[in-house]
């Protein structure tokens, strides 16, 4: 599999599900963690894919002693949406994205951080990743593949 990584610049603010700023703090904080991914995106030398697995590394600020990864989804989902305006991926939408996977990472001091992995997902036969056909069986309701089988030639 191929990949790719977009990492954000250290002391964005850490998006968290706990947190409840005020509407307009809230935009300001999706606006400028959008901007930073797009940039990013751009930077990183990712192509264009027609589908990614997302893993969301998130660093947090060192002064947390016990934190979730999950809550930081409204930034991950942000930072996403930076990657699709950059011109990266079509769009977020299951089509296109699995995940994002949100994992612990090592803390940044005073700061916190996000980074992205996109995988190039292998593909079955049937046209679905890898990653639907887990335990065998293709996950997707009617596909009836029944089994992950590898295209000739090994994984895409």
């Amino acid at each position: 599999m191929t990949t790719w990584t977009v990492t954000l610049p250290a002391g964005l603010p850490m998006m968290n599900s706990n947190h409840r700023p005020h509407p307009m703090q809230k935009a300001q904080h999706t606006k400028q963690v959008r901007e930073a991914a797009q940039i990013a995106a751009l930077a990183s030398g990712m192509p264009r894919l027609e589908r990614a697995w997302v893993i969301a590394y998130i660093h947090p600020k060192a002064n947390y002693a016990r934190w979730d990864p999950p809550n930081y989804w409204p930034m991950v989902k942000a930072a996403v949406d930076g990657v699709v305006l950059a011109g990266r991926l079509d769009d977020d939408s299951h089509q296109f994205v699995s995940g994002p996977d949100m994992r612990p990472a090592p803390k940044v001091p005073n700061l916190g951080q996000l980074r992205l992995v996109f995988v190039d997902p292998w593909r079955c036969l049937c046209g679905h990743d890898v990653l639907e056909h887990l335990d065998g069986p293709c996950l997707r309701p009617a596909c009836g593949c029944g089994t992950y089988r590898e295209p000739p030639g090994g994984a895409l």
